[in-house]
């Protein structure tokens, strides 16, 4: 796992400076090496650098800059990058495993490429040679990669299927910039921060920003399963390779699914764990990190580190209890530690810095501590959970599609009055909100937009300053919605709910935190349930047979029960969930509202202060359950003053 960027200037020159400043202003995602080049667009002159820049001056002009930091997996000695062909006119710096490239491997030394290394970097860098921009429709892996094609004068990026690993890009009158983390293209002098205030309407819809979009005025992100080829003249709108053919289901409901999802499971976990470095597990006391956990002690000769962190000894957020018990049945090397609220607070503006865009997801620091655990213990590789949830209807809102015509009996007038009087208050309250709307909504789009939705138009119009809102295109949301159901795979609407989750909800909120903070601790997270041959195989499967009379992932757990058994399979998911409802009620009201109300905070320039003071007191006093929209705001406001301070 690494860190990568690279730009090409349209007006000038680049200097090795530059290329320096952005590779190392992400420095944690690859603490073992760090490298660049330095090469002319009209010829094949190249400068490769190390550490600290070319050794003596840089001979003549070089409008193209690559750059690299390396945490080493595979191939620890001759796995560097940037890597170049023979001819070294074709450059590539990489992010990522790629999974099958043992078999790709094969596959090119049949076609007649030689190879002079074991790592999965010189195979991505032979298949592009016999591929060209078609490569990523050959790799099954989390992978964002760019290569600079000297003969054919382009640059081309790529980012994997399910968006595990992140890729931001800029195309500006001076040039184009690309690079792993945002920090490192406001390093390339091409792009400074300033607000987009159309993606702040995104984000206080979604508690997200989703792809193409950033906070960041005119810095996007590659969506999953796209690429962007670049040539001086022209860069190229983002084109897919991910397409919903492959999702195509087959089958009935009834089939005897779970047998073959068991054994999918396990090639995922096989071709996952390798490495030439320790790896672990961040562990729940859930069905996915059991199930994981029961795969990766069957196929290891060692124990198995499996990291784990609580919230409170003793408290319904603890998680150390249930998971160590997981850990003993699989005799796993299990470690485990408190996080307390002060702690969790005090994290907030590394946080920031590390996550650089702002999600609603209250459990997203955990991922930290965990990979810091590893990390500290010797482990750089850790295998985590995500993907289950999306991928097999996990959520309440899942629920709420597929039950719909059931459900449409509680959007009467008189039993909507009645629910809201009853929950009034409580988090359940916001849940049949989101329920209601994706239940009675007239057509999918709407029912879709309404289960997505925290901050609603309603609500941003009281949050918001007028002339802030009235900027906002508040079609947007519906736009990103309709955009994603135009390229989902026929099937019912839950099939295209969890197919459109999996590419948005998943990249951009729960995939995201996670890479960032594992990276964070310079560590490796990767995810076997997001194996391309387990995830198209999962998205065969009807949705009938995930969602069955409202209870969750169904043939999922039964796949699961082969492995840990039935009662293990039906434990209820925790999540590394954090008591963070009753950490607002319990810090200081005063210090919060002092950090939102000061001169130049994202609340005083964009927002209502007394609205958020309002929310807060609601909150407090217990009138209202506002943790969600809470935690988004403080999330921004320590995000606008970490970046715009």
């Amino acid at each position: 796992m690494c860190g990568l960027c690279g730009l090409w200037r349209w007006d000038g020159a680049v200097s090795a400076a530059t290329v320096i400043a952005m590779r190392d202003a992400m420095a944690h995602r690859g603490p073992d090496g760090a490298s660049g080049v330095l090469m002319a667009s009209a010829d094949s002159c190249a400068v490769p650098f190390g550490a600290d820049g070319p050794a003596g001056e840089e001979p003549g002009i070089h409008d193209v800059g690559l750059g690299h930091r390396r945490l080493s997996i595979i191939d620890l000695e001759l796995g560097g990058q940037p890597m170049a062909t023979e001819d070294r006119r074709t450059w590539l710096v990489y992010n990522g495993e790629i999974y099958n490239y043992r078999e790709l491997r094969e596959q090119l030394n049949r076609r007649g490429h030689a190879f002079y290394t074991q790592s999965d970097t010189e195979v991505l860098l032979r298949a592009y040679e016999e591929f060209g921009p078609d490569c990523p429709r050959h790799l099954n892996g989390i992978f964002a990669f760019a290569v600079w094609d000297g003969p054919h004068r382009r640059l081309f990026i790529a980012r994997d299927h399910f968006g595990v690993k992140p890729l931001y890009y800029a195309s500006t009158p001076r040039g184009f910039v690309f690079a792993s983390e945002i920090k490192a293209m406001l390093a390339s002098g091409l792009v400074s921060p300033a607000l987009d205030v159309n993606a702040l309407g995104l984000a206080l819809t979604f508690r997200y920003t989703p792809a193409p979009f950033t906070l960041f005025s005119g810095i996007r992100k590659l969506a999953p399963g796209s690429s962007v080829i670049i040539e001086r003249d022209r860069v190229s709108e983002p084109r897919f390779f991910a397409e919903s053919s492959s999702t195509e289901r087959n089958g009935r409901a009834d089939a005897p699914w779970a047998p073959t999802l068991a054994s999918a499971m396990e090639r995922a976990v096989h071709r996952q764990m390798v490495s030439d470095v320790p790896v672990g597990l961040s562990l729940s006391s859930g069905v996915d990190s059991s199930t994981l956990l029961a795969l990766m002690s069957h196929g290891s000769a060692e124990p198995i580190r499996a990291f784990t962190i609580g919230f409170g000894a003793g408290s319904d957020y603890d998680e150390v209890p249930a998971a160590e018990r997981v850990a003993d049945r699989y005799t796993a090397r299990f470690q485990a530690r408190q996080v307390g609220d002060a702690e969790y607070a005090g994290f907030m503006t590394k946080y920031m810095w590390h996550m650089e865009e702002p999600v609603g997801n209250e459990s997203a620091p955990a991922y930290f501590f965990v990979a810091k655990m590893a990390r500290d213990a010797g482990v750089k590789v850790l295998l985590t959970g995500q993907g289950p949830d999306e991928l097999f209807a996990g959520y309440d809102r899942h629920i709420g599609l597929a039950l719909g015509r059931i459900l449409r009996a509680a959007g009467t007038p008189w039993l909507r009055t009645g629910i809201k009087r009853a929950t009034r208050g409580r988090a359940v309250g916001e849940k049949y909100r989101r329920l209601l709307a994706s239940a009675t909504s007239p057509t999918l789009d709407q029912q879709l937009l309404g289960a997505y939705t925290i901050f609603s138009p309603e609500d941003a119009k009281e949050l918001l300053r007028p002339e802030v809102y009235t900027s906002i295109d508040w079609g947007l949301p519906m736009d990103h919605i309709q955009t994603w159901l135009r390229r989902a795979p026929p099937g019912t609407a839950l099939d295209k709910m969890l197919w459109i989750d999996a590419r948005t909800v998943l990249s951009d909120n729960l995939l995201m935190a996670e890479d960032k903070m594992a990276m964070a601790a310079s560590v490796e997270a990767r995810v076997p349930f997001l194996d391309l041959e387990f995830a198209n195989l999962a998205e065969s499967v009807p949705a009938s047979a995930k969602l069955r009379l409202g209870r969750r992932k169904q043939v999922y757990r039964q796949a699961c029960a082969q492995w840990i058994g039935a009662e293990a399979s039906r434990r209820r998911k925790i999540g590394f969930a954090n008591p963070m409802a009753q950490w607002f009620r319990g810090c200081s009201e005063q210090s919060i509202l002092s950090e939102i109300e000061a001169t130049g905070s994202f609340v005083r320039e964009y927002a209502e202060p007394r609205v958020v003071a309002r929310m807060m007191a609601e909150h407090r006093a217990g009138l209202r359950d506002h943790t969600r929209k809470l935690y988004f705001l403080i999330s921004l406001e320590a995000w606008y003053k970490g970046f715009f301070s």
